[in-house]
């Protein structure tokens, strides 16, 4: 509940998933002025701009935040991850599309000065927001403190959280990376590449609901990894630091300084992973890209132990179609990051400013389908199968609000990228088989209607989105992605002939070296020709 707060305060001026006629001009505004990239351009000097008010760090020398050789990267990888988002890039544009306004959001003075130089007029009020923000963080803290003191509390007393011998850690998985069958699953997936051991604890935070009999035999459920291994007798201290923590802050919030008590929930989460990873630390972390931008101080603490902490890629297509790195890329500073192949592994390699260590483990299986939507074909079938995977374009509001001109992803790439292939196949003895990237509210609907228009053609097969891409590929005799899709990468490990094709003619170069890309619908005829006369 604080934390749905927390974000109701950030958006009282942009709300993230509106659109209003400010931020519809904002965009034509920038789209006629060529500096549409601005946005993308000040959240990456942003990401790589430290926040050095070092008078607030007297709170990180009496407490853990030291343990990091970088303090300072903890708190900027926290408010990279909580305020560079959707509501971030509406409200540059509303400031746009405001004639006589100034911009309020609640940021950083450094970070202000930055849009100052810009030559957007910040508002005085900006600060005064930021205050009130950090001002709810601490408050969250506080409850959040509680919260966790009187889980490990119960936890010690009927011995729920022991953990012996070698354990890792699966953090923010959810359903779909659950099959019905306990031996399918993300936490399988890392079993069969060996990067875990099945001799090994596995642990992760997703309570399966109680409709769901999935109780896979290789892991199990923990709600907080970092409140394990915590006796009862070890809690008096811990509740005495958690009350001088908050009275320290709160000294300081009195003074105005705004980044200790942001913090406060943080360094509660590392104060009882002090306490329980000297008993026992796990192996690996391991997170998802989702949550690339922040790792948290209890992961620290766990390094601090010895643990190993690891950000692992479930999508190849990480590349940009610009100059600017993904906000928040170039603090990662990750133990180790888990790759696709040699090309994502050079991309980031240069995108991170800390000496992160990749490693390439091939594609990662993240999603699992529900077994009544698995793919069933006429198993009588003598035509070519061929497999296309798109990347379906967004409403063009939703485009608008991310600042988005030659967005590369458009109604109009699309559909010429299924129509060339439709047409290049006429006359062809196959079916097509066509996955949508997924099933959302946010997509055209001229696309969606577009694919319903093919789906009645008997050769123009549309699955569920929710299938599995790979179930897909391993029927199919040949593969065609838009760029960059992961299914490009998957076709090849699967041995299937596999490729690119961009139906703009813009790109030239793959981010892949084992990917062809093909910009012209002579050389995807070609292509197809080939394939054939191999079959």
């Amino acid at each position: 509940m604080m934390l749905k707060a927390i974000q109701f305060l950030k958006n009282i001026f942009s709300k993230p998933y509106s659109i209003s006629p400010k931020v519809i001009l904002g965009h034509k505004y920038l789209k006629k002025n060529h500096d549409i990239e601005i946005i993308r351009r000040l959240k990456h000097r942003i990401t790589i701009t430290p926040i050095d008010d070092t008078r607030d760090y007297i709170f990180t020398k009496q407490f853990l935040l030291h343990i990091n050789k970088n303090h300072e990267i903890i708190l900027r990888q926290f408010l990279i991850s909580r305020l560079l988002d959707l509501s971030f890039e509406k409200a540059i544009l509303k400031y746009f599309g405001s004639k006589k306004s100034s911009f309020l959001y609640p940021l950083p003075k450094i970070w202000q000065n930055l849009l100052t130089d810009e030559g957007i007029k910040v508002s005085r009020f900006s600060s005064l927001y930021f205050f009130c923000y950090s001002l709810a963080w601490f408050f969250y803290g506080i409850f959040y403190s509680l919260e966790l003191f009187f889980f490990a509390l119960k936890e010690s007393l009927f011995l729920k959280s022991r953990i012996t011998g070698n354990y890792s850690f699966f953090y923010k998985l959810n359903q779909l990376n659950f099959s019905s069958d306990e031996n399918s699953s993300i936490i399988s997936e890392f079993i069969s590449k060996k990067l875990v051991s099945p001799n090994d604890t596995l642990l992760h935070d997703y309570k399966f609901s109680e409709n769901r009999q999935h109780h896979s035999s290789h892991s199990s459920y923990l709600k907080y990894i970092f409140i394990s291994n915590i006796s009862s007798i070890s809690l008096i201290p811990i509740l005495f630091k958690i009350f001088w923590i908050s009275f320290i802050a709160f000294l300081l919030l009195i003074t105005g300084r705004k980044y200790p008590m942001l913090m406060v929930h943080a360094e509660i989460e590392g104060i009882f992973a002090d306490y329980s990873f000297r008993k026992a630390r796990p192996d690996y972390i391991f997170f998802h890209n989702i949550n690339y931008a922040y790792k948290p101080l209890w992961v620290v603490i766990a390094e601090h132990y010895g643990a190993c902490s690891t950000l692992y890629y479930y999508s190849s297509n990480i590349f940009s179609f610009d100059n600017f790195y993904h906000a928040g890329m170039q603090t990662m500073n990750w133990q180790q990051i888990y790759t696709w192949s040699n090309d994502q592994k050079t991309y980031l390699d240069n995108a991170t400013l800390n000496s992160c260590v990749t490693r390439i483990v091939g594609p990662i299986k993240f999603f699992y389908n529900d077994p009544s939507t698995d793919l069933v074909l006429d198993g009588n079938n003598k035509k070519l199968l061929v497999g296309i995977f798109d990347v379906q374009p967004q409403r063009n509001t939703a485009l608008t609000s991310l600042g988005f001109e030659n967005n590369y992803y458009s109604y109009n790439t699309s559909k010429k990228f299924i129509a060339d292939i439709v047409k290049i196949f006429e006359g062809h003895p196959v079916d097509i088989i066509f996955k949508r990237k997924r099933d959302t509210r946010l997509a055209d609907p001229r696309y969606v209607n577009f694919i319903k228009k093919l789906s009645k053609q008997k050769n123009f097969i549309e699955v569920n989105p929710s299938i599995d891409p790979e179930d897909i590929i391993q029927t199919v005799d040949l593969v065609i992605s838009m760029p960059h899709t992961s299914t490009a990468l998957i076709g090849i490990k699967n041995k299937k002939p596999s490729m690119f094709y961009d139906s703009t003619g813009r790109l030239s170069d793959s981010p892949y070296n084992d990917v062809e890309i093909i910009s012209s619908t002579k050389s995807l005829e070609d292509w197809v020709n080939k394939v054939i006369d191999s079959k």
